[in-house]
């Protein structure tokens, strides 16, 4: 069968059969470490006050969602 005859028997995009997933940046994977070292130092700390401290501790600006994302 081909992909579209298939695609179609399971009611899936083909969008979805070529589709790849990117990895994350190295910027994320470096912010993600932050976290994680901060999130064991005080695990109760919510996603404010993580992004302050990264803002502060980066000198980037950093949005309140992309802390919670990752």
């Amino acid at each position: 069968l081909s992909i579209r005859c298939q695609c179609r028997l399971l009611h899936v995009p083909r969008s979805m059969v070529y589709y790849q997933l990117s990895g994350e940046s190295a910027e994320n994977l470096q912010l993600m470490e932050k976290i994680d070292r901060l999130h064991l130092d005080d695990p109760s700390a919510g996603s404010r006050r993580m992004y302050k401290y990264l803002r502060r501790s980066t000198g980037k600006k950093i949005g309140r969602e992309r802390v919670r994302r990752l």
